[in-house]
């Protein structure tokens, strides 16, 4: 473990949650999981990306997928966060058979939580393979600065020109006005795009 926040937080935290399904309507599967992260306890909802359709990674028997990314402002710590996002998985029929990289009905990853590095058995801070992957950083792009660090890697901006030939491949997709969470603001160029000042959530934590 690199670094634990403290749990009596009373700022918010930007997080960078990656989305990704291919099994069983993905695209619908991930806009239901965008509308459930805005029930997130003690969070908002503050930006989300274009969708994405993007070739498997890993095993290639199986289909496309729709990736997107969603900004999270939070006073959650992560194992909460990380136990929340997994009941969401669960909740659309997400089975973790052992098969690396296969395909899923949903897949929530944590990418940055702030500035945070943590390495823990069930959670590692930046996730490790961000980096490296243009379904993640092409999304991270559309709702962040090209200054965004991070941590131990570098400017996502510098991260995205070494992904450059494989994000040619994905394809956006259009979303339609009535399938945009209300609090999302797809297009925003910078992080801090969503208002600032909207109330956080208080409901009590499972």
């Amino acid at each position: 473990m690199s670094e634990r926040m403290s749990l009596d937080r009373t700022t918010p935290v930007p997080v960078y949650i990656g989305l990704g399904a291919n099994l069983d309507d993905p695209r619908q599967q991930v806009e239901r999981a965008l509308s459930e992260l805005q029930a997130l306890p003690q969070s908002r909802l503050a930006a989300i990306s274009r969708r994405y359709r993007t070739a498997p990674v890993g095993p290639k028997d199986q289909p496309d997928f729709v990736n997107a990314v969603a900004r999270v402002d939070t006073l959650l710590d992560p194992m909460t966060l990380l136990a929340l996002l997994q009941r969401i998985e669960r909740r659309h029929g997400r089975i973790r058979n052992g098969r690396r990289w296969g395909p899923r009905t949903l897949d929530l990853d944590v990418l940055l939580f702030g500035d945070q590095v943590l390495d823990e058995p069930r959670l590692c801070i930046p996730h490790p393979q961000m980096h490296s992957r243009a379904f993640v950083l092409v999304p991270l792009a559309d709702i962040a600065s090209a200054e965004l660090m991070v941590p131990g890697r570098g400017r996502l901006g510098d991260l995205l020109d070494q992904v450059a030939e494989a994000a040619q491949t994905m394809l956006p997709l259009q979303v339609a006005a009535e399938d945009e969470p209300a609090a999302a603001e797809p297009d925003a160029a910078e992080p801090d795009a969503a208002e600032p000042d909207a109330p956080l959530k208080r409901a009590s934590l499972p």
